[in-house]
């Protein structure tokens, strides 16, 4: 045999080794191509959790709750006390009873975020010693402050807006202010 027969004969066998892999992969995928992949684990819905429609909402007349196993929900404005579970709460500010100037607030749960989205406001602090003085910082449109866990609040008005806070309600009181 030949240098050139021999190349040539083992060209065809290795051409008909390749067709017989290529036919024995079709027919594989002929035997599976009725099985999908599996979904990735994001395109199923959780447990117990029903795929939501989404739609706005009105973050003024609604308070959003961010419960502790990763659910959200907006509902009517209200704030329990004894809610668990983290809480958003955006008003329109008009009056200094739209801020309740007149009470300490305190959230022993959490830190408190207190934002200022449009006109001005003034978040003053207790004293934590006789004889000091409130603290304040100043807010303008767009600024936020973090109350810190377990210290009293309040907010005075300096120009109607909006303002939003972010808390946990778990144990907070108001108290009556006294002037001093």
């Amino acid at each position: 045999m030949t240098v050139q027969s021999r190349r040539t004969d083992r060209a065809h066998r290795t051409d008909r080794a390749d067709r017989a892999d290529r036919a024995d992969r079709a027919d594989r995928a002929d035997r599976t191509d009725h099985l999908m992949p599996p979904p990735q684990m994001n395109e199923l819905p959780q447990e117990g959790h029903p795929r939501m429609t989404v739609t706005p909402i009105d973050l003024l007349a609604s308070f959003i709750h961010l419960d502790q196993g990763g659910q959200v929900r907006a509902e009517q404005p209200s704030f329990d006390f004894e809610r668990d579970g983290w809480q958003v709460m955006t008003f329109h500010v008009e009056t200094a009873a739209d801020v309740h100037a007149d009470h300490w607030e305190i959230h022993p749960a959490a830190d408190e975020l207190v934002s200022c989205l449009t006109g001005g406001i003034r978040l003053c602090f207790r004293p934590e010693q006789p004889g000091e003085k409130e603290e304040e910082i100043k807010l303008a449109a767009g600024a936020s402050v973090i109350v810190p866990r377990g210290r009293w609040h309040r907010i005075e008005l300096d120009a109607p807006g909006d303002i939003m806070s972010v808390t946990m309600p778990r144990g907070s009181r108001l108290e009556k202010r006294t002037e001093t």
